[in-house]
């Protein structure tokens, strides 16, 4: 049968009759990678300082190179070009028809 259990435990009282003294846990017991496991790796915490441009985990992306598309020769450099001559002459036409039609007007005919 089992050896004779011991006398009192920390409390002062005897033990029971189910405690066995060369009981080892299946486990290893708590380690501290388990207590930490919620947190993630970036966490704040309250005192902790600012964390630096080299201590970051992301990197920032240089600007982006520009278009080859973008030079003056380019197509739709032309077009607006073009498209900016285009509205420069029309509006000169508004103005002379406006200046036409404010003559007119002074001379008392009906347009």
């Amino acid at each position: 049968m089992r050896e004779a259990v011991p006398g009192l435990n920390a409390v002062g009282k005897p033990f029971g009759a189910n405690y066995d003294p060369h009981y080892k846990l299946s486990f290893g017991g708590t380690k501290p990678g388990r207590l930490y496991a919620p947190y993630r790796r970036g966490m704040k915490f309250v005192g902790d300082p600012p964390k630096t441009e080299s201590g970051r985990s992301r990197r920032r992306r240089p600007p982006p190179a520009p278009l080859l598309g973008d030079s003056e020769n380019s197509p739709a450099r032309k077009t607006e070009a073009a498209l900016q001559a285009a509205l420069k002459k029309t509006n000169e036409l508004r103005q002379c028809l406006l200046a036409l039609q404010a003559a007119y007007s002074a001379d008392g005919e009906v347009l």
